[in-house]
């Protein structure tokens, strides 16, 4: 007989830190200043920056130069550039 463990949706939520298909918790996000737009179990409905919607792929450049810099981007524009600009290897999910 082979034995199952079922996660409860509340543990679900404990373990990914809010979307399961996120590359990043969501306060991974409001650190780097990016507010989750509908965040659910499985994956968010989308992310903003600085009072406007954005892109996934965006949301990770923010992301990853919060985490290098220690510091909220001025700009999206700031964070891109530095992304596009580095020698280090992302796995950006889009």
């Amino acid at each position: 007989m082979r034995e199952t463990k079922r996660l409860e949706d509340e543990q679900i939520e404990k373990v990914s830190g809010g979307g399961f298909f996120s590359p990043y918790d969501d306060e991974d996000y409001a650190a780097a200043g990016v507010e989750v737009i509908g965040p659910g179990r499985f994956w968010n409905d989308g992310y903003r920056f600085q009072g406007k919607e954005i892109e996934s792929g965006e949301a990770t450049y923010l992301v990853e130069f919060y985490r290098k810099h220690g510091r909220v981007a001025s700009s999206l524009q700031e964070a891109e550039d530095w992304f596009n600009s580095t020698d280090e290897t992302y796995q950006i999910n889009i």
